[in-house]
């Protein structure tokens, strides 16, 4: 259920002999090894006190990297790495644990899991009423002594759900043109015609639209749900249904931008568009559910490596990827970890209702993501 042309720019990178090299004295390395443990620290202050502190925050990741140290700088699509979003991007790249959670959210369990992206929904029970305030984000995202958090907001763009607030008016309490027909496996959840104009209205482009409501709450992005309905339509006859999601995805995408330039965009088993011109440039992330693990065990080799492909395109391409699963076992657990760790992906191991705090398992740090 939850379920580019490229243009890359980097900034000049300085020479650091005099600080790491072939040369210095054993004092200076001691001096350089204190840098090099400080470092996380460094750059994270750096990114949320100015965003002049780019340029240096790459040139230092650069050069460390270039000395052996094994810190990535991530290609960033669609732009200059020390713009807005280049900068969201590379938070984005850096984190070490996800968490995702939709149903009955406790800010303090959160805290204490402590993950460096989070994704939750936009609203306290998914209506209206209660949706999330810039308060409610704000201590989401905060940490003490350490960078704010990433916070992403769910929204489903190939379904609609009888909860929201939305349904009422703008889906006409289930008479809406845009409805399809309901989803058996979640009751409430109806397939939606994703082309309609009506429901573009629903989610960017109309009053009071589901996104705009996001970026009011300051969240730092978005999480898009059922993405993958393109890939059902195209399969029941709807040729042209890939491509529409895709132009459905990048209008949001330019909406919310203009708003907010460094917003994340994070799409959910987005397989079938990954070939559509542009869709990589618009992307942050994808989030692969339920995609590797086969019961307790990976899926077998050639459907596990037919299934890693794409993933792995995408880290060159520059897009964060995030992998969640469901295993019931402590071998399931550890099979999915191990993965995760090998491949360098940003994973999650939870229930499937997603309503408790699960297992984080945390990426490598100093991970080359893209090279």
């Amino acid at each position: 259920m939850i379920n580019r042309e490229t243009s890359t720019s980097t900034c000049t990178i300085t020479s650091t002999s005099t600080v790491v090299g072939a040369r210095a004295t054993w004092q200076d390395r001691r001096v350089n090894a204190a840098i090099i443990l400080l470092l996380p620290w460094i750059l994270a202050t750096a990114a949320a006190l100015a965003p002049a502190a780019c340029p240096l925050g790459v040139r230092v990741s650069s050069a460390l990297r270039d000395a052996g140290v094994g810190i990535a700088v991530q290609a960033v699509p669609g732009g200059d790495a020390c713009s807005p979003r280049g900068r969201s991007a590379a938070r984005l790249a850096g984190a070490r644990t996800l968490l995702v959670q939709f149903q009955r959210m406790d800010p303090a369990a959160i805290a204490r899991a402590d993950p460096d992206v989070l994704i939750v929904d936009s609203s306290w029970d998914g209506s209206g009423a209660r949706q999330l305030t810039r308060w409610d984000v704000r201590r989401l995202r905060w940490r003490a002594n350490r960078a704010p958090r990433t916070v992403l907001a769910y929204l489903s763009l190939g379904e609609a759900e009888d909860y929201r607030y939305y349904w009422a008016r703008s889906a006409r309490g289930g008479s809406a043109s845009f409805l399809d027909r309901p989803n058996p496996k979640w009751p409430g959840n109806v397939r939606v015609r994703f082309w309609d104009p009506a429901w573009h209205a629903v989610v960017y482009s109309g009053r009071d639209a589901w996104i705009d409501r996001i970026l009011d709450a300051g969240f730092d992005g978005v999480f898009l749900d059922t993405v993958d309905a393109a890939e059902t339509w195209q399969e029941e006859g709807r040729a042209d249904a890939p491509a529409r999601m895709a132009d459905l995805i990048t209008a949001l995408a330019r909406h919310a931008r203009i708003l907010a330039p460094g917003f994340l965009v994070v799409a959910s088993n987005p397989f079938v568009l990954l070939g559509r011109p542009g869709i990589l440039d618009v992307l942050s992330g994808i989030l692969a559910e339920g995609y590797v693990l086969d019961g307790e065990s990976l899926a077998p080799p050639k459907r596990l490596a037919s299934a890693l492909d794409p993933l792995r395109s995408a880290t060159r391409a520059g897009l964060s990827v995030m992998l969640v699963e469901y295993p019931k076992s402590r071998a399931g657990l550890d099979r999915f970890s191990s993965l995760c760790s090998s491949e360098g992906f940003l994973c999650y191991a939870g229930r499937e209702a997603l309503d408790r705090v699960g297992v984080l398992v945390p990426r490598k740090p100093w991970r080359e993501m893209v090279r």
